[in-house]
C-alpha cells in the first residue's frame, strides 16, 4: 500500500491538479544543482513526500539535468506557445522479479483536446528519492511521438512496494508521475471501474472536458469504500476504458476524494463496445499472471460484467451499480449508493497484511 502522510496526500492532489483545467498554462522553471537534504520520500517505508516533485511544473528542481534546453527549436517553441501540458505516463506493475518498464509520452497542445504537439527527440531522465536524496534511475530521448520506454536495469529498480518514478523532460524540467507498483505473489487486490462506477454519471469526466468549470461528481460513500479496502491491506487497482491522455486528470479527481494512489491502468486508443470487453479482459488476465488474488471487482456496465466473468471472478464478488445494479447474477450497488455495501460487506472482510 502507498503509506503516505496526511502531507503527501495533498503534494499528490496538489501535483495532479494542474492537468484539471483546459487553461493549464507551463512556466518553465530554472534547473538546479541545490542537493536534496529532506526526509526519504519513498513511499514503501512510510517517509512523507517531501523530495516529491509538484507535475508538471514542480519549479526549482532539486537536483542537476545534464540538459537544460531543448535539443529542438519546435520543441522550445511549443513550451513557450502551447500552455497545455499532455503527459501520459504509464504506471508500471509487477511482483518482485518481474521487469520493470517506465513508458510515457511528452507533448503540448492548445486544447486537451486535439491539437497536440510531440515532444520529439528531446532528452527524459527518470527518477526516484529514497535514503534522503534523488537518485536517476536512466536517461532517454524520446522518439518522433514524444515517447519514452525504459526497462530499468537491476541497479535502478525499484524495491518490492509501492513507489513513484518521476520522469523529468529535461528542456524546460517539466515532469509526469509514474507509479511503480511491484507486489509479491497473493497480494490481494481490489479491481475497479472509474466511470458510472465510482462517478455518478458514465459521462461525468466528458462534461469537464466541455466545460473545465464542471465539478464531477462522486456516487455516494465510494471515497469511503477504496479508502476503508486500502486501510484494511488491500490494494485498489483502477481499471478504465478512459484513453491514456485522461491520465491526469483522473489522478487529479482520484486525489480530490482523499484516495491514495493506486495502479491505473488505461486504454491506449478509444474503445466501445467488444472492444472494451476485450481490453479489460487482458488487463485483468495480466493482473492474474501475477498471481494477484482479486477479492473485489466493481463495475457499471454490461462489458465490465464480461471482462469479470472472463477473468473467471465469482459472481459474488462481482458488484455493479445502477442502472445495471445486480445485473446477470452480481451483487447490487443501488441507488447510486455504496453506504450499505460499505457496512454490510467491506467493513466485514478480514484485515490482510500486503507483505511489503
Amino acid at each position: 500500500m502507498l503509506r503516505a502522510s496526511r502531507a503527501s496526500t495533498l503534494t499528490t492532489k496538489n501535483a495532479f491538479a494542474f492537468a484539471v483545467l483546459s487553461s493549464l498554462a507551463l512556466v518553465p522553471p530554472a534547473c538546479s544543482s541545490t542537493p536534496a537534504t529532506t526526509e526519504p520520500a519513498a513511499l514503501g517505508d512510510g517517509g512523507p513526500l517531501s523530495l516529491s516533485l509538484s507535475c508538471p511544473a514542480p519549479g526549482k528542481l532539486p537536483f542537476r539535468t545534464l540538459a537544460t534546453t531543448f535539443s529542438s527549436p519546435d520543441s522550445t517553441s511549443a513550451s513557450t506557445n502551447d500552455a497545455i501540458a499532455k503527459f501520459e505516463p504509464q504506471d508500471d506493475m509487477g511482483n518482485p522479479t518481474s521487469p520493470q518498464e517506465i513508458r510515457g509520452t511528452f507533448a503540448r497542445g492548445t486544447a486537451l483536446l486535439g491539437g497536440t504537439i510531440p515532444m520529439a527527440g528531446e532528452w527524459v531522465s527518470l527518477w526516484s528519492s529514497s535514503s534522503g536524496a534523488w537518485k536517476q534511475l536512466s536517461r532517454v530521448k524520446t522518439d518522433e511521438n514524444g515517447a519514452y520506454d525504459v526497462t530499468l536495469d537491476d541497479a535502478s529498480k525499484q524495491p518490492l512496494g509501492s513507489f513513484l518514478v518521476q520522469a523529468v523532460l529535461e528542456g524546460d524540467a517539466s515532469c509526469g508521475t509514474h507509479g511503480s507498483y511491484h507486489w509479491p505473489e497473493g497480494t490481494k487486490i481490489v479491481v475497479t471501474d472509474i466511470d458510472g462506477t465510482m462517478t455518478l454519471k458514465e459521462d461525468e469526466q466528458t462534461a469537464q472536458l466541455t466545460d473545465p468549470t464542471y465539478v464531477v461528481r462522486a456516487n455516494k460513500a465510494v471515497d469511503q469504500v477504496m479508502a476503508t479496502w486500502k486501510k484494511k491491506g488491500y490494494q485498489v487497482v483502477y481499471l478504465t476504458a478512459r484513453p491514456n491522455f485522461l491520465r491526469l486528470v483522473t489522478h487529479a479527481w482520484l486525489a480530490s476524494l482523499g484516495i491514495d494512489f493506486g495502479p491505473v491502468i488505461t486504454a491506449d486508443t478509444l474503445l466501445s463496445g467488444d472492444a472494451t470487453t476485450q481490453y479489460k479482459l487482458a488487463a485483468l488476465q495480466k493482473l492474474k499472471g501475477f498471481k494477484w488474488d482479486i477479492v473485489a471487482a466493481y463495475g457499471n456496465m454490461p462489458t465490465d460484467i464480461a471482462a469479470y466473468d472472463g477473468a473467471g471472478i465469482p459472481k459474488t464478488q462481482t458488484f455493479t451499480v445502477s442502472p445495471n445494479a445486480g445485473a446477470s447474477g452480481t451483487q447490487p450497488i443501488d441507488n447510486n449508493d455504496y453506504t450499505s455495501h460499505l457496512s454490510t460487506y467491506v467493513d466485514k472482510q478480514p484485515d490482510v497484511t500486503p507483505g511489503f
